[in-house]
C-alpha cells in the first residue's frame, strides 16, 4: 500500500494557517450550532463524505436537529434558511 502524505512535513505553513483559522473560528463569537452547519455546508460543498458525516455527527451529538442539518444546503442560497433568519444575518 502507498504511503499517504505526510501534510505536516510537506507544507508546514499551510498547516499552521489551517490551525490559526480554526482557532480564530472557535473565538469569533458564534455559537457552535452555527459553526457546525457551516461546516456540514463547507463539506457538501467540497463533496467530502467523511467530513460531511464527522460534522453532522459532531452537531447530533451537541443537540442538533435533522431539520436544521438537512437544510445546511440552504445556507448560502438566498431564500434559505427562513426559519433560521438569525443565523444567516450572523454569517452574512
Amino acid at each position: 500500500m502507498q504511503r499517504r502524505l505526510e501534510y505536516g512535513k510537506a507544507v508546514p505553513g499551510a498547516l499552521r494557517a489551517i490551525d490559526a483559522l480554526q482557532k480564530y473560528v472557535e473565538e469569533c463569537g458564534l455559537e457552535r450550532s452555527v459553526l457546525d452547519l457551516v461546516k456540514t455546508r463547507a463539506s457538501q460543498i467540497n463533496g467530502c463524505a467523511y467530513c460531511i458525516d464527522m460534522h453532522t455527527k459532531d452537531a447530533r451529538v451537541l443537540g442538533e436537529s435533522e431539520q436544521r442539518l438537512y437544510r445546511a444546503e440552504e445556507i448560502d442560497t438566498e431564500a434559505g434558511f427562513r426559519g433560521l433568519k438569525g443565523e444567516r444575518r450572523k454569517l452574512l
